[in-house]
């Protein structure tokens, strides 16, 4: 059935080659769609490039560009086949075939005439409890092959949407118009637009595609949305600093005339670089600490005996949660992220400002999305993941991106792995790291979380500067080279290497899966006579489950060292430093030149496993070449 064959009047184009910004605009709207100025731009560009190649571009067309260069439409019912069939005698008839959330889905119905048939059946098909409000047909074009335009407009709940569609058969447009309507109508009960009724028509106002750490950031600056580059000023959720660095931060602070903090139950200060004091200026640091918590009543200073290594400690404690924003006057902030929030280091100036204010302002960052798949070999595991992914695109690769980490190898890593695969988003150059938070999430969190915390997740079209996919599928161990983290190879092509000294801890990992699986390949074996093994519990909490497991007897037994918790070795700063000439595997997170003592000396990173390993062999080495 043909436009002209039931009457319909002939109609000019929609748009041409030369229409302006301002019509292309103006037609949006009379169509239903109300976009952004960034957006606008966007489906202008598209639709010259179009209009360059068909001369003519019609509203289907206009609705196409919304739908893939804006990226704002999921179509969760797709149209793929429609034959209806009427006349005298014969009842009206349609059989539907439509792609239901993925799904290929035929059914026949009957109705009233033809297009009420197609209605009837494709409202049973999608379940949609919607009411026709309007209907709306018209010819745009002339000629044989002359197309029909229909628009729609549906109601549910008090919303009303419009649905557009052209076909050279009514009945075809008809229902494209009808499941246009619907997919924007399950658009906007999902929360991604509102449908607003003017005295022109409806206007289809969307919102923005965000990743999950934009949403966090939207959430905390009080917008609806936000897009990366934007400026804002976040409300913040804990800030902390170290013994390094909050010395610092105090003192900007008292030098800025303030008197209180925003709030001492959400500011940390954690000695845990120079502590236990390694000599007097390390004790004057942590007494500045402490005196500065004292004056302001935090409650959130953890003093030796009962601190931890920051990182691994605020986790544990619940006192970041899943949807937080965090900063921190140290760099490895970021491994937060593993629970699902935003979280990125900063300086103490930063910091005493934030003291102060309870907020910081922000750069919207772009998003990377790392997309893992596989299963790789034995003793693969958090660690192994993020050196491989480092030494892929670099410690430049991510520079002040968002490093969002998925897939299914991802999604089966306990939290432990995941804290320890953003820790060192910050060796790429990343802004932070992040995961979307699941069940496994939920099971850690549930029992520790001191204040409520919010899901988020990145929308199905949220827009990435870059999408990098890795099959980790046989991968073996990985190991960073001297002296940057970007330098890395697989274990097997360094077991030449000799070593002095094996450290098993740090922020990144010191978790008590850490622990467990370094004692697993040690347990019944003996350091090498020539190297020392230093196993540093990254929090009391990991001490005391060490020592209930049996775990510090099979470190003991096995010749290696058991201590407090410390950043220590980590920074060169005490409890494991190196003199010219030694090398040193360690799971700690940077090689740089001068890391853990000498200049001259070489540090290679790696997970718990391969350290252990390598602590007995003498070499770097894997767990299966220990008799």
């Amino acid at each position: 059935m043909r436009p002209e064959s039931v009457g319909l009047v002939k109609t000019n184009l929609v748009l041409g080659k030369h229409s302006g910004r301002h019509a292309f605009r103006d037609r949006l709207k009379q169509i239903g769609y109300d976009l952004s100025e960034d957006d606008l731009n966007k489906a202008f560009d598209r639709f010259k490039r179009l209009a360059d190649q068909k001369k003519e571009v019609f509203d289907e067309d206009l609705e196409a560009i919304i739908s893939d260069e804006v990226q704002h439409i999921t179509e969760v019912f797709v149209l793929k086949d429609l034959k209806a069939e009427g006349g005298t005698g014969i009842t009206p008839t349609a059989t539907v075939e439509m792609e239901v959330d993925g799904k290929i889905v035929k059914q026949t119905g009957t109705g009233d005439g033809p297009v009420d048939a197609a209605y009837r059946t494709i409202a049973a098909m999608t379940g949609t409890k919607s009411k026709l409000d309007a209907y709306l047909v018209k010819g745009i074009t002339g000629g044989t092959d002359a197309l029909g335009e229909v628009t729609v407009k549906v109601e549910e709940q008090g919303k009303k949407v419009a649905g557009h569609g052209a076909d050279t058969d009514i009945i075809v447009a008809s229902a494209k118009a009808y499941v246009n309507a619907l997919n924007k109508l399950e658009y906007w009960k999902k929360g991604r637009a509102k449908a607003v009724e003017t005295t022109s028509g409806i206007l289809y106002i969307l919102r923005t595609m965000m990743t999950i750490t934009e949403k966090i950031l939207a959430a905390h600056c009080g917008k609806k949305e936000v897009k990366p580059g934007e400026l804002i000023n976040a409300k913040l959720d804990v800030v902390l600093a170290n013994d390094i660095t909050a010395p610092i931060s105090i003192k900007e602070f008292r030098a800025a005339g303030a008197t209180k903090v925003f709030d001492p139950d959400r500011i940390a200060l954690i000695p845990d670089h120079f502590a236990p004091n390694k000599d007097i200026a390390s004790a004057e640091q942590c007494n500045m600490l402490r005196q500065f918590s004292r004056e302001h009543h935090l409650s959130l200073y953890f003093e030796v005996g009962r601190m931890g290594i920051e990182h691994a400690l605020l986790p544990e404690q619940g006192i970041v949660v899943p949807g937080d924003v965090v900063i921190g006057a140290d760099s490895h902030t970021c491994t937060y992220g593993g629970l699902g929030a935003f979280s990125t280091g900063v300086g103490s100036t930063d910091v005493a400002a934030a003291m102060i204010t309870g907020e910081a302002w922000f750069k919207v960052p772009e998003s990377m999305k790392f997309v893992y798949t596989g299963k790789p070999g034995r003793w693969v595991g958090g660690k192994d993941i993020i050196l491989r992914t480092i030494g892929d695109i670099g410690v430049d690769g991510a520079l002040y991106r968002a490093m969002e980490f998925t897939g299914e190898a991802i999604k089966k890593l306990p939290m432990s792995g995941r804290l320890t695969i953003c820790n060192m988003a910050i060796e790429a150059g990343g802004k932070n790291g992040i995961i979307e938070p699941d069940e496994i999430t939920e099971k850690y969190v549930a029992k520790r979380a001191r204040r409520k915390y919010k899901f988020y997740k990145s929308d199905r079209k949220a827009n990435y500067v870059d999408v990098r996919e890795y099959d980790l599928t046989g991968m073996e161990p990985q190991v960073a080279c001297p002296h940057l983290p970007e330098n890395v190879k697989p274990v097997s092509e360094v077991a030449s290497v000799n070593i002095d000294q094996s450290v098993v801890g740090s922020c990144t990992n010191g978790r008590i899966e850490d622990m467990r699986e370094a004692a697993k390949v040690i347990k019944g074996h003996k350091v090498h006579p020539y190297v020392r093994m230093i196993v540093i519990p990254a929090t009391q909490d990991v001490y005391k489950q060490s020592i209930k497991e049996g775990l510090v007897d099979v470190f003991i037994d096995a010749g290696a060292a058991f201590s407090t918790p410390t950043c220590g070795p980590c920074l060169g700063g005490h409890m494991g430093i190196l003199a010219a000439g030694e090398k040193a595997i360690t799971t700690t997170n940077r090689n740089f030149v001068g890391r853990m003592g000498s200049p001259k000396s070489e540090v290679y990173l790696s997970s718990p496993a391969i350290a252990a390993a390598s602590a007995v062999l003498g070499r770097i080495g894997r767990p299966e070449e220990l008799k």
